[in-house]
Order: C-alpha cells, then sequence, then structure tokens
C-alpha cells in the first residue's frame, strides 16, 4: 500500500514538474494586444503565458514543446472575433491540448518520431495542420514520412486526439511489420484514416467532424 502511496505522489509530482515548463508568464505584451485585452487576462497571462506569442497582427501563435516534441497551431483574429475573443480561444485550447498530451512524448525506435505540426504554405498564406510520423524506411535504409493531414482549421480536442491515436498506431504497426518482415507497410490502409479508429478492435467507422 505504501509503495503504491509513494508511486502516486511521484506521478503527481512529475505531471506539475511537466506543467510548469508551460507556464511561464507573458509579460511583454504588443501594445495592440495590450489595448484590446481585457485587466483580467492581462493580468493571467502575465503568471502563465498559456504558451502564446505574438508573430504577427493578423493572428496569435500557440506553442507547447513537450521533451522536444513541438505541438502549436495558429488562430487568426479576424476569423475568431479579434483579439480578445482570440485570446480566449487560444487558452483554452492550449488547456485542452496539455490535458490531452501524454507526461512524457510518443517517440519510436531509433530515428522514428511522432509530431503534431501547423505550418504556413508559402503558395497561399493558409496555416495547416496535420500529425507526422518520420520513420527509417526498412527496404531504402532512408527516412521517410507519413502524414495524417487535419486541414486549414485548427483540429478540436477530439480531432487532435484521433490524429495522435492513428500516427501513433501507424509508427507500432510500421515499426512491427519491419520488424518481421523487413517490407513497408500498406500506407492504402491509412488512406481513410478520418472515417474509421484503426487503432480499436474492430476499426469502427468515424464521424470526424462531430468528435
Amino acid at each position: 500500500m505504501a509503495s503504491k502511496s509513494r508511486h502516486s505522489f511521484m506521478d503527481r509530482m512529475m505531471q506539475e514538474k511537466e506543467k510548469s515548463k508551460f507556464a511561464r508568464g507573458c509579460t511583454n505584451l504588443p501594445s495592440y494586444v495590450a489595448k484590446a485585452l481585457s485587466k483580467e487576462t492581462i493580468k493571467l497571462l502575465s503568471t502563465n503565458g498559456h504558451g502564446l506569442s505574438f508573430p504577427d497582427k493578423g493572428y496569435l501563435q500557440v506553442r507547447l514543446v513537450r521533451e522536444g516534441v513541438r505541438y502549436g497551431t495558429h488562430f487568426n483574429y479576424a476569423k475568431h472575433g479579434g483579439i480578445q475573443a482570440t485570446v480566449d480561444h487560444a487558452i483554452q485550447y492550449y488547456k485542452q491540448l496539455l490535458a490531452k498530451l501524454p507526461t512524457t512524448p510518443t517517440k519510436g525506435k531509433g530515428k522514428n518520431n511522432l509530431r503534431f505540426c501547423s505550418k504556413v504554405n508559402s503558395r497561399n498564406g493558409i496555416v495547416e495542420y496535420y500529425h507526422v510520423v518520420t520513420y527509417i524506411d526498412p527496404v531504402s535504409g532512408k527516412r521517410a514520412t507519413r502524414s495524417f493531414y487535419h486541414g486549414t482549421n485548427p483540429p478540436s480536442a477530439g480531432q487532435w486526439l484521433h490524429g495522435q491515436h492513428t500516427a501513433l498506431y501507424f509508427q507500432i504497426e510500421q515499426q512491427r511489420i519491419a520488424d518481421q518482415f523487413g517490407t513497408k507497410i500498406n500506407h492504402r490502409k491509412f488512406d481513410n484514416w478520418k472515417t474509421v479508429r484503426l487503432y480499436w478492435e474492430g476499426a469502427p467507422a468515424l464521424d470526424y467532424d462531430s468528435i
């Protein structure tokens, strides 16, 4: 019983330690942001920045880095109802994302890696969101990637979690097939990943837009 209590205490301590890494205050707000925010929001951000940064007058960025794994997204002010409404939305998104993340990142063997990314498409300036697995191709021996594209809107917490589980399942299956047979994984199996939970027994159907 004492051993179990010690483990529970240590687990809580580790979780608090992880959370503290992402609780730095945001004290140097751009003037145009500070003018648009309530005093309560400014006070909140001064003690916990919630991963927010303000690189552009048109949008803000949410960043979360855990043990070298980067997570992040952008929120457009015009699309989300102005600066105050966008900051409120981004804070809630950050809290949901932090709650869904494991205490430690998911990493595979060797060069394998699983990440959630957002990037601005250089051709049209639109932000895109996706999970990506980097791995070593068992046939060529070269680095390869498999992406799970969410779209141009930030995924909800449920959509993010589905993408994370699907990418993790791909990572595990890819490694298993490489170890057992020395061959490539069948990528076509994952083409309709938004409509099915491949990581559940029986691969039940899924309505991606409703989660």
